[in-house]
């Protein structure tokens, strides 16, 4: 776990990879957003969330509170370059960006992939300190050209990241990243 602080507080916050597929298709009701399965929610791409599931190249990482609350998620996916990150997603006031930095050097380290943050999706502390980083060899900011070979379904709901279906099936997507480079 990582610690936080959620206002006054100090709190703990466990990262992890959902291996529960049904806490993992709800990614979009913990979130409010629109890969909520419910209408209530605004669900208009509920449909990702099944295809996200049932992906073997794409997983839900979460960051729970101890008492069970859903403070965070990110979806990724497999490419040929590494695990590419799509939009961040939170609840509450805790700012969650140098936990998830952190969470995400030691995904990459244990994957030995590059982990991908588009930057197009780090807020301005978030960027601040992986623009930081970019001074070491851990992290570079580039433009990236990156495949997506999925396993069961051709779709890819990114979070607003242009992508292009190739004729082969796969889905092609160019876009600046910060890379986390595995030790």
């Amino acid at each position: 776990s990582i610690q936080g602080s959620l206002k006054e507080m100090e709190t703990d916050t466990q990262f992890y990879v959902s291996q529960d597929p049904l806490e993992a298709m709800h990614m979009g009701q913990y979130f409010g957003s629109c890969l909520s399965l419910s209408k209530n929610h605004g669900g208009i791409n509920g449909w990702a969330s099944v295809v996200q599931v049932m992906d073997a190249n794409k997983n839900v990482i979460y960051a729970k509170s101890p008492d069970g609350k859903y403070l965070g998620r990110n979806r990724t996916a497999l490419t040929d370059n590494g695990v590419l990150c799509t939009r961040f997603y939170q609840n509450g006031n805790l700012y969650l960006g140098d936990a998830w930095i952190d969470y995400l050097c030691q995904f990459s380290d244990h994957t030995t992939q590059d982990v991908m943050i588009p930057t197009m999706f780090t807020q301005s502390a978030m960027s601040s300190k992986l623009e930081e980083m970019t001074k070491t060899e851990r992290v570079t900011k580039e433009q990236r050209t990156m495949h997506i070979e999925p396993a069961y379904f051709n779709a890819f709901y990114g979070d607003g990241i242009p992508a292009l279906k190739l004729p082969d099936g796969r889905i092609q997507i160019t876009t600046e990243v910060y890379a986390i480079k595995p030790n």
